[in-house]
């Protein structure tokens, strides 16, 4: 259990480690800054959700949201500037289908993230605090364009002057299946043992039929309604009855009377029908 996981999780830590070392550019946004926090549901207004941090990005070119895979739901970002070390994040809000808000935000795309830490959180609420003032003129800017523009032209990269004034962050994606490893690793580091252990840890070989299984069974349809005695197989039998040649019917008495069977062959032997 030990090794196991110790070798899943150096499997999705290990490109966390080499994409925070040596991001590829498209992975890699600038002048993230905090901007605000919410409990809104995202997807319904009336609904409720954990609290999560709105943060503005500078854009990269000209993106098609509905078909780019950057910054995705439950993807894992990194934060990072001059003055902190690594913070971990995760993409709880990625919309793309609104017009001149959230990812189509013509300030520079908008996400929303959440932080795993009770310090972290506390951090990016004064982050919040500390860029009200800056951003309130920001998105005055932004509407100012877009009313002047109808909407046409976007804010590129963050001006200078505003820039200094903003805390921002570089924001790195480091992994987009971390959650899916995540319930995995938990589950074995609180296992005690591993089910089935006999037969796939220690090898053992089979033992009697298992008790959850009748001696006697009818087969169904697809193989003729054929009823076997399971303690006294006969492979003659079953292929005269059946469509099954010799090797199927062992492969199908094994799985009939195994608490594990390993069934392996080529393509077209006929596993899939077994």
């Amino acid at each position: 259990l030990d090794k196991n996981f110790r070798l899943l999780r150096e499997d999705a830590v290990g490109a966390m480690r080499e994409n925070i070392l040596a991001p590829r550019p498209s992975k890699v946004w600038k002048n993230a800054r905090i901007i605000g926090a919410s409990c809104q549901h995202a997807f319904n207004p009336k609904g409720t959700a954990p609290l999560y941090f709105l943060m503005q990005l500078d854009p990269h070119k000209s993106i098609d949201w509905k078909k780019q895979r950057s910054l995705p739901n439950d993807g894992l970002i990194v934060l990072s500037n001059e003055r902190t070390s690594h913070v971990m994040a995760s993409i709880f809000v990625r919309k793309c289908d609104d017009p001149g808000e959230w990812l189509q935000h013509p300030g520079g795309p908008i996400i929303g993230v959440k932080f795993h830490h009770a310090a972290e959180v506390q951090k990016a609420i004064r982050d919040v605090a500390e860029n009200k003032s800056i951003n309130e003129i920001f998105q005055k800017n932004v509407e100012k364009l877009a009313k002047a523009t109808d909407g046409k032209e976007k804010i590129g990269a963050l001006p200078n002057d505003l820039k200094a004034n903003f805390k921002t962050y570089d924001v790195t994606e480091v992994s987009d299946s971390f959650f899916a490893y995540k319930p995995v690793l938990e589950s074995l580091r609180s296992m005690a043992s591993v089910p089935l252990s006999d037969e796939l840890v220690h090898l053992r070989d089979n033992g009697p039929r298992p008790d959850y299984l009748p001696r006697n069974v009818r087969l169904p349809a697809s193989f003729n309604r054929v009823e076997c005695d399971l303690e006294n197989w006969s492979h003659t039998s079953m292929v005269e009855q059946t469509t099954l040649n010799e090797s199927q019917s062992r492969a199908l008495q094994l799985a009939l009377t195994s608490k594990v069977a390993l069934i392996q062959g080529p393509p077209g032997t006929g596993k899939t029908f077994v």
